[in-house]
């Protein structure tokens, strides 16, 4: 879970969650799994103070799932009390330089993201 160097953990939340999977099991096994940590998460979050200021939606917000060498991103987002998690998107895999490159490119995205988007 992503938490850059200078912050911690008890005043600024989580910001990126990997789920890991056997490469022998489907990758659909991960997605039930993530969608209800990041709900139980983002339930959480909402009573915390600073959440309970702003009125703003939250932000649609990027879930990794590493399965063996495969690396997958969905997109979960809320609408009030609903939870909609969109469909896969194949990043890549660690088996190539080139595809290890396309999965570090997402994780240096999801970084930026976290930094610009979700804690403000």
């Amino acid at each position: 879970n992503h938490v850059t160097r200078n912050r911690n953990l008890r005043t600024d939340s989580i910001a990126i969650s990997i789920e890991t999977k056997s490469p022998y099991k489907s990758w659909t096994d991960g997605k039930p799994q993530i969608a209800i940590w990041t709900d139980a998460w983002l339930n959480r979050l909402s009573l915390l103070p600073r959440a309970k200021e702003k009125d703003d939606p939250w932000p649609a917000i990027p879930l990794l799932i590493a399965q063996g060498h495969d690396w997958h991103m969905l997109i979960i987002s809320r609408d009030g009390d609903k939870t909609v998690i969109r469909d896969k998107i194949d990043i890549g895999s660690t088996r190539s330089c080139f595809d290890a490159m396309k999965v570090v490119t997402v994780l240096h995205w999801c970084m930026d993201w976290a930094e610009t988007v979700w804690r403000p």
